[in-house]
């Protein structure tokens, strides 16, 4: 998205996140702590504090919006995805190896397979190369994987 981000609250900007510009995915994998937008001086807390929700209410509002648009959130962001239908997964992690090796650290690669071993086989390989397998889950007969490039190998 780019374009104005409404605030709940009035104030002035004091700070903003310059990080953000240059590197967007911020907001998505560390959004409660490196990925700040702004620092407001608030103007009027006291009178539009009623106006904000409770945790109780917000969260049942967005389970309702989750299950009404079917969204499936990952805990990061994915920088590449790698969809392997059909293939089993020594093959596919011949071809996650080659795209690790041209990603920069820190990209997030999304990997989804139909190999009933890709879980086990998932594992191995993060063992073995040193890169985080950040998650993983099973839906219907499809493994979906969040890995991300380490610095170490």
């Amino acid at each position: 998205m780019v374009g104005p981000i409404p605030s709940p609250l009035s104030g002035t900007v004091i700070a903003t996140n310059a990080r953000i510009s240059a590197a967007p995915k911020i907001l998505n994998n560390s959004a409660y702590d490196e990925g700040w937008i702004v620092h407001l001086k608030l103007s009027d807390l006291h009178s539009e504090r009623q106006e904000l929700s409770s945790v109780e209410e917000i969260g049942s509002l967005l389970s309702q919006k989750i299950a009404e648009f079917h969204v499936r959130c990952f805990k990061m962001f994915a920088d590449y995805e790698m969809y392997e239908i059909g293939s089993e997964c020594t093959a596919v992690l011949v071809r996650l190896n080659e795209l690790i090796d041209k990603v920069a650290v820190g990209d997030v690669i999304h990997i989804v397979s139909d190999d009933p071993t890709a879980y086990v086989e998932m594992v191995a390989w993060s063992d073995r190369t040193g890169h985080e397998l950040v998650e993983w889950r099973r839906e219907g007969n499809l493994f979906h994987f969040v890995v991300r490039k380490t610095g170490r190998k």
